[in-house]
């Protein structure tokens, strides 16, 4: 395939710098249908026409673009999906505040979408999923000067020797 980046009278390191940038800047990275089309336009203006694009790469690249458009889709329900689950259950979450994970634990009363992405209510404080550490209780921590066991020490229970 020629190379496009900077043939013609559109420099696309440039547009994308500027269209793709700016989403970032509003939180929102992703590439929609319309700005592919808006770079596939651009790369069939500027092709070299001594060897233009074959359509059969064209088709695959839209394929290509559909097909992760579709997985994008399909994670997106299933994060929704998986907070609807939650619903009715005690869940932990934290976030940072002044520098200090600060946890809550409760159980979940509402979803939402927040700018398309799923969140929790725990009362009338809502959480985006990534902030969940655990789905019920923290495990208590070990108090000072207390010697935390170690796993599969024996403590707390016995074993029986196998009878032959």
């Amino acid at each position: 395939m020629p190379d496009i980046t900077s043939a013609g009278s559109v420099n696309l390191n440039d547009w994308f710098a500027r269209n793709v940038n700016q989403k970032s800047i509003s939180g929102k990275s992703e590439l929609a249908m319309d700005d592919f089309l808006q770079l596939m336009a651009a790369q069939m203006r500027n092709q070299d026409m001594m060897n233009p694009m074959s359509e059969s790469e064209f088709m695959g690249q839209l394929a290509q673009f559909s097909a992760l458009q579709a997985m994008t889709n399909l994670a997106a329900l299933n994060a929704t999906t998986y907070s609807v689950s939650l619903l009715g259950k005690e869940v932990t979450v934290a976030r940072m505040v002044n520098g200090k994970l600060v946890t809550e634990t409760g159980v979940v009363t509402g979803i939402g979408l927040f700018d398309g992405d799923p969140i929790i209510y725990i009362g009338d404080k809502y959480y985006y999923l990534g902030e969940i550490m655990v789905v019920g209780k923290m495990p208590e921590t070990p108090s000072e000067g207390k010697e935390e066991p170690n796993p599969g020490d024996g403590e707390g229970g016995t074993v029986e020797e196998p009878e032959e």
